[in-house]
Formats: structure tokens, sequence, C-alpha cells
């Protein structure tokens, strides 16, 4: 019997492969409470974590749940089920310890949509059309002469007033429950572990291009934007990038590729994980195409560097909300 009530779940389940017998449980509520009850891997994390972690998978739901991703696999990101399920399991943990939510969970949760977009990728993560969130300035200069800034990861951590950009890109953190690690000394004396195993992977400081896998209203606002750059032809975008970054950039490796968003508190099994693909879950909202430069000696970026690729009018728009 569930503990608290679940939010109203999505009408489609998975596609038949995803469904094979024992996966099922994986799509109900009662045993995700039975599973977080076996490993309740929140248990150790503070009480203002929980309640931000909670305020985060709102947000993220209110862009990443649609009939479209009903039809993933719970155990990726791009799953309604898994929001659903973290949704879930976050709130119980709230109700274990009696906290207040600063944002109740809807009655039933709108799906997404993007009736008012002028382009749609053809599934989540496609990659077949991106989107530049900007303004008008930046815009009409990336349009006629293909001017783009790449900045070293490092200055992110300097935009400490703006949450939607604000991370530590050159390392990344993960946890592994207190509770399910035993440490001993050589002698076989057990260490008492207070708190949780965090595990970090970090990299040299690199040059990054941030870009979207989705048109939503809401970026606008999250990255001071007043219009945004559609690029419908991407491939053609980074076969210019490779050039100019051959042409250059000599001896900086060129790499793009979709962000892996990770639940710090619950990395599956085998995930990417690398502080230059791989995010917090807190920012999966943002469906974040990247664009990075990395030297194979380790040489750190510095500062910015500007790209003048020519004009991007045969493969690109302006579009404003």
């Amino acid at each position: 019997m569930l503990k608290i009530n679940s939010l109203v779940l999505p009408e489609s389940l998975p596609i038949p492969e995803a469904m094979k017998p024992g996966n099922k449980n994986d799509y109900d509520p009662e045993f995700w409470e039975f599973h977080y009850e076996i490993c309740r891997y929140l248990e150790r994390a503070t009480d203002d974590y929980v309640i931000a972690r909670y305020n985060g998978i709102l947000k993220n739901m209110a862009a990443l749940t649609s009939p479209d991703r009903d039809v993933i696999p719970v155990k990726s990101f791009l799953s309604s089920w898994y929001w659903f399920r973290k949704e879930h399991q976050t709130r119980y943990e709230i109700h274990q310890r009696s906290l207040v939510l600063s944002q109740k969970p809807p009655a039933k949760l709108e799906y997404s949509t993007n009736h008012n977009a002028p382009y749609s990728p053809r599934h989540p993560n496609s990659g077949d059309i991106i989107f530049r969130y900007t303004n008008r300035q930046y815009a009409e200069q990336m349009l006629a002469d293909g001017k783009v800034r790449i900045g070293a990861a490092s200055l992110v951590e300097k935009f400490d007033n703006d949450m939607a950009r604000f991370d530590k890109e050159l390392e990344k953190n993960s946890y592994l429950p207190g509770k399910q690690v035993r440490v001993t000394t050589e002698d076989g004396r057990e260490i008492p572990i207070i708190g949780d195993i965090c595990k970090t992977v970090s990299l040299p400081d690199y040059y990054f291009l941030c870009m979207s896998l989705d048109w939503d209203s809401a970026l606008f606002n999250d990255f001071s934007a007043d219009c945004c750059v559609v690029i419908k032809e991407p491939d053609i975008l980074r076969e210019r990038l490779g050039k100019f970054t051959e042409r250059e950039l000599g001896g900086w490796g060129f790499y793009d590729l979709p962000i892996e968003y990770y639940d710090p508190y619950e990395p599956i099994q085998n995930q990417v994980f690398s502080a230059g693909i791989s995010k917090d879950f807190c920012y999966a909202y943002q469906r974040e195409n990247r664009f990075i430069w990395l030297h194979p000696q380790d040489i750190p970026a510095q500062g910015y560097k500007f790209l003048s690729l020519g004009s991007l009018a045969d493969i690109a728009e302006i579009h404003t909300l």
C-alpha cells in the first residue's frame, strides 16, 4: 500500500522491449517506495538539499514530460517515467522527515507543449536541430558572420548570481550512501562513515559552447535572452566548427555531443560520468548540446576566444518569443 499519494501517472508505458518480465514493477509507485526503503539513498543528505532537489525535479518535469517521452524506459533521464519516479521517491524522503514542501506537487501534471515552436526535433535529444538562446546583438553577429564566443569552463563559476549557468564545470561529484559502504583498516578494524562517500571526476580547463536541443519559451528567461538562433542544419555547423578548429586552434581537439544528466545521489550503472559532458540532473530542463575543445597535452583553456565561421544565413534563422 502506498504511504504517500502518487501523481497521476502517464497513460503509456515504454516500448515492449523495455517491459520484459520483472521490469513492470519499475513503473509502479508501490515498488518505488519499496525499493527506496531498501536503499534510502537520500537519508544523509541535508534537509535544504532534499527540498531544493524536489523543487528542481518539479521544474524539470514541467519541461521533460510529454507523450513522446512516456515510451522511453524509466532508467533514462529522457523518460517521463524517470522524473515521476524521482519525484515520488524524493517526496517520500521528505515525508519520512516530516518536512514541509515549499512547492506542492500538482494534482495532475500538465504535459509540456511546444505549439509555438518554429521548429521541433524529431525526438528527444535527436540533435537534428539545435537552438542558441542569446540577445539580438549576438544573434545577428552569429547569423551574419558566424561569430561565436567560446569560453574557458572555469569562468562559469563566476556566474554566482545566475543559477541557470552556475556550475562547477571542471569537476563533477556523485555520492554513494554511507550505509552501503564498509571501510576497514589493514588489520580489519572498521572505520565509521558519518556521511556519504563522494566520488569526483575532473578535467583540466577546456573551452566550450552551449546550445539547446529543443525550443522552450522558459529558456528565454533563464538565459536572459530576447531571441534564439535556430540552427536548422547542425551537421553543417559541426563541420564548419571542425574546420575552424583545424585552421585556427591547432592542437585542440573538438568534440560535440549532448550532455548526459545524472542524479548525484543515484547514478545509473555504467552511465557516462565525465566532468566535461556530465551535469547534475537539476539542469536537465536545459537539454544542452555541448561543443567542447580539449587539449591532448592538458594545456588549460584561458579566458575567451572568438570564432568567425562566415555567414550562417544558409543554415540558421533568428526567432523571438
